[in-house]
C-alpha cells in the first residue's frame, strides 16, 4: 500500500494511533516504523479545524445559541 492509498484512511482516523490500527488492520506489522510511517501520513493529511469561538472559548454553534 502506497502513501497516497493511506490518505482516505488518515483522513477517517482521530489519532496516529488509531491510523497504526487500520494499518495494521491492512497488512502492516505493528513496528516503529508503521508507527513512524503513520505519523508521518497523519501530520499531512489536512483536517477540518474545530470551530471554536475564541471570544468565549465555546463551540460556535453554542454561542451562537446563547445570542
Amino acid at each position: 500500500m502506497r502513501s497516497l492509498e493511506c490518505a482516505p484512511a488518515a483522513k477517517e482516523c482521530s489519532s496516529t494511533g488509531d491510523l497504526v490500527g487500520k494499518l495494521v488492520e491492512f497488512g502492516f506489522t505493528s513496528s516503529v516504523e508503521t508507527r513512524t510511517f503513520a505519523a508521518d501520513i497523519y501530520a499531512k493529511v489536512p483536517r477540518r479545524a474545530s470551530s471554536i469561538n475564541v471570544r468565549f472559548g465555546f463551540p460556535a454553534y453554542i454561542v451562537g445559541s446563547i445570542s
